[in-house]
């Protein structure tokens, strides 16, 4: 022990006569002891130089027990008991010390077998394996509970059985009972409480088996009349295992799907706009050069649908971004004479096909419709007259053979070609799945520009 000249830093702040000393992260320099360790001795002079200086220094090594709360956080005294706020502000000051840290520091150790604090221990972190306690109360704000993967947070009983346990999932058990004012859920699996309630229900439904009425709500075999129950409101599903009948008019007041096949026997009124999928309307483009567009169905018809098809101009736009003549485009659809009809219909398609080569991009527009139960109706034909008129222009008749025809079958021309009268009534065929589009009529066989 003595009086020794030391070379000190203020690395851990600035020196004041009386402050312990300790080793610096310089070697051979001194700094101030601000946390519990080793010292080499106490400052007998100031120092608040930015480099290294040298001032007196008692030497007495041996153990400091660290700064007091006073130095760490102004206006805190270590003469009183810290309240809540200032533990607080403790505490965070300690985060903050250890979160703006850029480079290592010294850190001070203490190995002991049993740590007895008789008010309380502040601190970031505690890692422990066992925590004695009577209660748990938040430092502020809520209290949260970190769990690894496949973590769990166990609440045994005194023979350690689980009694309480969840896990990183948000899963629960309970072994007990469970005392709630309110159970709000989605789904619950299991659940018997509504048992009471369906018993008190089967015996209401008992004793009013022998009331029957037209007006009635009919549910199973039981009828209650409208004396009874004026309405009836299920607040939540409701699942009709067998055939229902509604006698008066039912109003859907949301979406409603139908998962299977539906029968309207009466007509059907569309208040607004009705919607169809995809396979049902659609548009197509013959491209310049091209003379056909293949269209397939996403899903099969069951029957083979009736197509109508016709050159529509759609497009407000070119593709250079320029705004589309109209006026033109109609112009030299007209003066090209452009005919398209139907070919190759099935269920699962067909095609559009344009009587020549398209000069431009031609933009056309269809529908598909199937019937279960269609009818074909054709004429009867006009018996003993073959002669073949000429075909009108535009016509989608294909012309004629022009080889010499028989002589049997040339009319006299000086007689009269009356035909032969026959029934204004169409004669109704079924529908076949592989008629052609030419057997379908003019309507379905295509658009006569």
């Amino acid at each position: 022990m003595g009086r020794v000249p030391v070379k000190v830093s203020t690395e851990n702040g600035v020196i004041k006569p009386g402050d312990p000393l300790t080793s610096s992260s310089i070697p051979g320099v001194a700094m101030k002891a601000t946390k519990a360790g080793q010292v080499i001795g106490q400052a007998m002079d100031s120092y608040e130089g930015e480099e290294v200086g040298k001032i007196t220094v008692y030497i007495d090594s041996g153990f400091a027990g660290g700064e007091g709360i006073g130095s760490l956080v102004s206006g805190l005294t270590d003469e009183k008991a810290l309240d809540k706020k200032q533990k607080i502000e403790l505490l965070q000051h300690l985060v903050n010390i250890n979160s703006t840290s850029e480079e290592s520091v010294a850190v001070s150790e203490i190995s002991t077998d049993r740590l007895i604090a008789g008010l309380e221990i502040i601190t970031p972190e505690i890692t422990t394996q066992t925590i004695n306690l009577e209660k748990i109360e938040a430092a502020q704000g809520s209290v949260e509970l970190v769990l690894t993967d496949d973590g769990k947070f166990v609440i045994n009983d005194e023979e350690g059985v689980p009694a309480i346990t969840f896990d990183n999932k948000g899963n629960a058990f309970f072994a007990g009972t469970i005392t709630a004012g309110k159970v709000r859920a989605d789904q619950i699996e299991g659940i018997e409480i509504l048992a009471g309630s369906i018993s008190s229900l089967e015996g209401n439904i008992t004793s009013l088996s022998d009331m029957m009425s037209s007006g009635g709500a009919v549910l199973g075999a039981t009828t209650l009349t409208q004396e009874t129950l004026d309405s009836l409101t299920l607040s939540g599903g409701l699942v009709v295992g067998q055939n229902a009948t509604f006698k008066g008019e039912s109003v859907f007041e949301k979406l409603a799907s139908f998962v299977a096949e539906v029968v309207f026997k009466e007509k059907v009124k569309f208040e607004k706009t009705p919607e169809f999928n995809k396979d049902t309307v659609g548009f197509a483009v013959i491209k310049k050069g091209d003379k056909r567009v293949h269209i397939e169905f996403d899903k099969s018809y069951y029957y083979t649908p009736v197509i109508t098809a016709t050159i529509a101009i759609n497009e407000e736009l070119n593709p250079d971004g320029t705004k589309v003549d109209k006026e033109a485009q109609e112009r030299a659809i007209f003066e090209n004479n452009y005919r398209i009809l139907i070919s190759n219909r099935s269920a699962k398609g067909f095609d559009i096909v344009l009587n020549k080569e398209a000069i431009d991009d031609l933009p056309i527009s269809w529908n598909a419709f199937a019937s279960f139960n269609a009818s074909t109706f054709q004429t009867q034909g006009i018996a003993g007259f073959s002669a073949t008129p000429t075909p009108p222009e535009n016509s989608i008749i294909a012309p004629q053979d022009s080889g010499d025809r028989p002589p049997e079958n040339t009319p006299d021309p000086d007689e009269s070609l009356s035909p032969t009268p026959v029934s204004s009534e169409p004669t109704g065929v079924p529908n076949e799945a592989n008629t052609t589009p030419a057997e379908q009529g003019v309507e379905e066989g295509g658009d006569n520009l």
